[in-house]
């Protein structure tokens, strides 16, 4: 399910920050200028989670490959592939 809040920036002005969590996935989150692209992003992505094997949904992959990247920085001693596995094996640093 996608969230989106609007939060206030240290000069004044506003940002939406949409994170989506789907059981079995790790959070997605990114932070755009307008509530209209946020949500629209929101759909979309949250959309290809949820229906991977749908033609051009690519967002899935990519999503891992954040979650490894991010793991390997956090735990260098260890191999990202064994640090990203399901959503209950997960480190703290992916599962939020």
């Amino acid at each position: 399910m996608a969230s989106v809040r609007k939060k206030l920036r240290a000069d004044g002005s506003f940002s939406f920050h949409v994170q989506i969590r789907v059981k079995g996935t790790p959070p997605v989150t990114e932070t755009f200028e307008r509530k209209t692209d946020a949500v629209r992003w929101a759909e979309q992505t949250e959309a290809a989670i949820r229906h991977p094997n749908d033609a051009g949904s690519d967002v899935v992959p990519a999503v891992k490959r954040r979650s490894q990247a991010a793991c390997s920085a956090k735990h260098p001693g260890k191999p990202a592939r064994s640090l990203v596995r399901t959503r209950t094996a997960m480190p703290a640093c992916v599962s939020g």
